[in-house]
């Protein structure tokens, strides 16, 4: 898995994890967080995702809850369990578990 957010100098970094985790020879899938910061460098991940054959895993939503969650010093998931990053979140485990059960 690869995480990555929405910013212009992102998809470059994204690109160059992504040359590392191809030399592994393992399956890859973008992870996009805080998704709402930049739709246009979303959209643009979503191209290179396409381009590359590469998987779009999870958008986790930008969410002031998840900065409360670390005030607290909690996880989201449990500090605040219907907040949309840790709804996000919670399908994408989901995702995983599935994927690896395959």
């Amino acid at each position: 898995m690869a995480v990555t957010e929405p910013t212009p100098a992102a998809l470059h970094d994204l690109d160059r994890v992504i040359q590392v985790i191809r030399h592994f020879h393992v399956p890859v899938g973008i992870i996009i967080n805080r998704a709402g910061l930049h739709d246009t460098s979303k959209n643009a991940i979503y191209r290179y995702a396409e381009e590359n054959n590469h998987s779009i895993l999870a958008e986790i939503p930008k969410d002031r809850m998840v900065t409360q969650a670390i005030v607290d010093g909690r996880p989201v998931v449990e500090a605040y369990p219907d907040a949309p990053s840790a709804k996000a979140i919670r399908r994408l485990t989901e995702r995983v578990r599935e994927e690896i059960m395959r």
